[in-house]
């Protein structure tokens, strides 16, 4: 009965009875897209990596290449 007093004045206990202003469903969204972005901005880093491997950037003919797969995967 408490707990439906707080929850119809925007306030939610947490698995660690913190209360918080975050539904808690939202709140499992937040971190799950925090956690693909992470993952997300790991694989372009791996990405990066592997073109760099691949591809050194000392000849004229691969600077161009570098150049268009980069611009390709950040769009």
């Amino acid at each position: 009965m408490a707990e439906d007093a707080i929850g119809k004045a925007g306030l939610y206990f947490d698995e660690l009875n913190k209360i918080r202003v975050l539904e808690p469903e939202t709140a499992v969204q937040t971190n799950d897209l925090k956690d693909a972005c992470k993952d997300f901005l790991e694989s372009k880093i791996n990405i990066d990596v592997a073109i760099d491997v691949c591809m050194p950037e000392n000849s004229i003919m691969q600077n161009g290449l570098v150049h268009r797969v980069r611009k390709k995967w950040n769009h």
